[in-house]
């Protein structure tokens, strides 16, 4: 039987297809990109006079799906679209509109008490990021540190990295598991750069996977424990 629904507003479906647009010719709906969202939210007060802007922030990966099948007028993505997208939809055009860093944060509040600097390598974020390290007073992290830095990461009463990742389709982890994959050729053949991925596989145990848009929100401040994640 045919399944109807409606699509963030925008446009009405059958079967997950595109039947029939809801919006006016005046008004703009979009979808996508979680980190892009703030600059998309201002657009819809720049551009109110000419009509109504809808910005969903979904994620990149519903953004760049929605656009292809018809279902709003653009899709915010931080990742690259495939080849076999541009073949199935030979109009799509991509856009640059959005410079911003992908970058991992780090919940220790008693490092920006006492005004010190974490420092983390390229070769270690992997390892993090595989759970194969999970503990600040692993050597080869107080191996790069300052001895302040080293003296705290020793004295932490709870030294296990809580590490806080997102499980939807996420342009940002795409294009972070790609930065991972090129510092590390074992988190490139264990995980790869992908879009959507399950954290807690192959072996991560240590990794809290919660299923989030807009990912910075895991990190809690009141949150007893270290956490690093990745925006």
């Amino acid at each position: 039987p045919a399944s109807a629904g409606n699509f963030e507003g925008c446009a009405s479906t059958v079967n997950g297809t595109f039947f029939a647009r809801l919006v006016s010719e005046e008004g703009v709906c979009a979808c996508g990109s979680s980190l892009a969202a703030p600059l998309f939210s201002l657009a819809s007060f720049a551009y109110a006079e000419l009509g109504r802007v809808n910005y969903s922030p979904t994620g990149s990966s519903v953004g760049k799906s929605s656009v292809a099948l018809g279902l709003v007028d653009f899709g915010g993505t931080d990742s690259l679209v495939k080849q076999e997208t541009y073949d199935a939809v030979p109009d799509l055009r991509l856009f640059p509109i959005l410079a911003a860093a992908a970058v991992p944060i780090v919940n220790l509040p008693e490092l920006e008490d006492a005004g010190l600097r974490l420092v983390l390598s390229r070769e270690l974020l992997p390892l993090i990021f595989m759970g194969d390290i999970y503990r600040w007073d692993e050597p080869a992290i107080l191996a790069l540190q300052d001895e302040g830095v080293r003296d705290l990461l020793v004295n932490l009463t709870n030294p296990f990295i809580h590490v806080v990742v997102r499980d939807d389709g996420s342009g940002t982890t795409e294009i972070f598991t790609d930065a991972l994959s090129g510092f590390s050729a074992e988190f490139a053949a264990r995980i790869g750069a992908l879009d959507v991925l399950d954290w807690c596989e192959d072996g991560m145990e240590n990794l809290t996977c919660p299923e989030s848009v807009g990912g910075s929100d895991n990190v809690d401040p009141t949150d007893p424990g270290s956490a690093l994640f990745y925006a």
